[in-house]
This record gives structure tokens, sequence and C-alpha cells, in this order.
């Protein structure tokens, strides 16, 4: 079976072939920010100017939703094409209470990006509970107390004031 996280199929419209606007409410959470579940054509990559983030962990979340955004036409493929390694124990994955400056900085840049190109208030809120259901993943791993507490300082004073999540209403 496919990982739950991967393709959330309870956010996929009944049309098979449908484009960003079309999910834009819930664009972040139907898709995971890994990149090894797409195929992109590489004219849309070029036409675009997409491209991965260096020196962060979380490399391919800026390249995957900011492709997300741009796309026109996204269908999805019911058959297996990949098979993932799960809980292979020296990759970034399982590094996750290393991430978390790292997963700020990738989204802070989608955020620069889609504001720069007048698309990031179309999925503003789509984005945002990404970002907390993330931020949510890798705090939780975090076994040290002194660890934890730090984050969660740096995440009220710094990443969420920057990012706009203390400033979310309850409907979003």
């Amino acid at each position: 079976t496919r990982p739950s996280y991967a393709i959330r199929s309870q956010y996929l419209p009944e049309q098979e072939v449908f484009s960003a606007k079309d999910v834009s409410h819930h664009l972040f959470q139907l898709f995971s920010g890994s990149v090894w579940k797409f195929l992109i054509k590489r004219e849309f990559i070029e036409k675009n100017g997409l491209s991965f983030q260096e020196d962060v962990l979380v490399d391919d979340l800026f390249f995957t939703y900011t492709a997300l955004v741009h796309a026109s036409r996204i269908t999805v493929l019911r058959d297996r094409l990949l098979y993932y390694r799960k809980q292979v124990m020296n990759s970034q994955v399982s590094c996750r209470s290393n991430q978390l400056s790292s997963v700020y900085e990738a989204y802070q840049a989608i955020v620069d990006r889609l504001k720069q190109e007048n698309l990031y208030d179309g999925v503003r809120s789509s984005l945002l509970n990404a970002y907390l259901t993330g931020q949510y993943w890798i705090m939780d791993a975090i076994g040290d107390w002194n660890t934890y507490a730090e984050e969660y300082r740096k995440a009220r004073e710094i990443y969420f004031p920057s990012l706009g999540v203390d400033v979310m209403n309850e409907a979003e």
C-alpha cells in the first residue's frame, strides 16, 4: 500500500487531471514535500526556474512545493513505480530532531518566492498548516527536554512570527 503521508487521497478532487488552483486550500496536505513521488517534465522545471535548496537537510521541500504551486496539470498514477526504504538509521529523514531550523529555512524560502510571484495568498493557509504539521512531527522526536524547550522558544519567538503563523485565525 502507498504510505498515507505521500498522497492523502481525501483531498483529491474528483477530476483525474487538476491544477494547483483546484486544490489550493489543501495543496500541501494532499502531497508531502518529498520529491521522490513526482514525475516532472524538464521543460516545466526550466520554465519555472525550479531548483533544490543548498545546505539544508530538507533540500527537496522548496523544489516540490514551489513546483506544486506552479502546476497547471496534476494527475495521480495509481500504479506503484517506486519503493521507498524506511528506517534507514543514517538517512536525513531519521535525524528529525536536527531539522527544525532547516524546515523553517525551507518554508521561509517558499513564502518569499511565492510572495515575490504573487502566488502566496492563494495557498497561505495550506502552506502554514503544512509547516505546523512538520514542526510538530519534528518536535515530537526531540528526546531531550532542554533541546525541546530551546527549539520551542525559537519557534515562538522567531519562526512563527517570521512565517506569519502567529497571526493565523482559528478557521485556517
